[in-house]
């Protein structure tokens, strides 16, 4: 169970790529894992006796006992389909239950003169020690602050979703001042393109950490 979570399943790995994670990262991080979630699993529930499985019971594992290979990509794509629709539904839960937290900070912030307060400035500053020892950029720690804490206090699906959109949006500046040379700049914490008038929500991660 801890080598499972420690990991990644090929069907959460196709979708974190899907929103711009770099899947060489993904898969060095989940190969890293696999020994140090043996290690640890170890350390915190040593064997003190025997298993109660030995190692001949590996020859008589019980296998699905599919008629042809018709029935079994049938009965696959059936489990597949529920496997998306909840990892859909718990994104759509999640992304909603932030989004009524930002909105009930937001008001009350406004009803005592603290404009802008949201769930994500909170997360921002609670992470920025841990951001500051990961090594990133000082110009991104606020930001993967508020990255790791919607990881932490919603899901991985939702905080690599936004991570997504700064990869991408950097991908979108390079190929706007690689192509027309325009000229761009800060509005918040968002990227304005003044050529084309875009504007890169979020803004940027930088290339490298520090």
């Amino acid at each position: 169970m801890a080598a499972g979570f420690a990991s990644i399943a090929g069907s959460v790995f196709g979708m974190l790529t899907s929103f711009g994670a770099p899947p060489n990262h993904l898969l060095a991080a989940s190969i890293m894992s696999a020994p140090a979630a043996l290690a640890m699993s170890k350390l915190m529930v040593p064997e003190t006796r025997w298993s109660k499985i030995k190692p001949q019971d590996a020859y008589t594992i019980q296998t699905s006992k599919f008629r042809n290979v018709l029935e079994a990509l049938s009965v696959g794509a059936f489990d597949g389909i529920a496997l998306v629709a909840t990892i859909v539904v718990n994104q759509i839960i999640f992304i909603a239950a932030i989004e009524f937290i930002d909105t009930a900070l937001m008001w009350f912030g406004g009803r005592v003169g603290f404009e802008g307060v949201s769930f994500t400035t909170f997360c921002s500053y609670l992470f920025y020690p841990l951001t500051y020892l990961m090594g990133f950029s000082s110009s991104d720690m606020f930001k993967m602050g508020e990255l790791l804490g919607i990881k932490i206090f919603a899901n991985s699906f939702v905080g690599f979703r936004e991570f997504g959109k700064l990869v991408l949006n950097r991908v979108d500046l390079e190929e706007y001042v690689t192509s027309s040379n325009g000229s761009w700049h800060w509005e918040g914490a968002d990227i304005i393109l003044d050529s084309t008038n875009k504007t890169l929500y979020g803004g940027i991660l930088t290339v490298s950490i520090s």
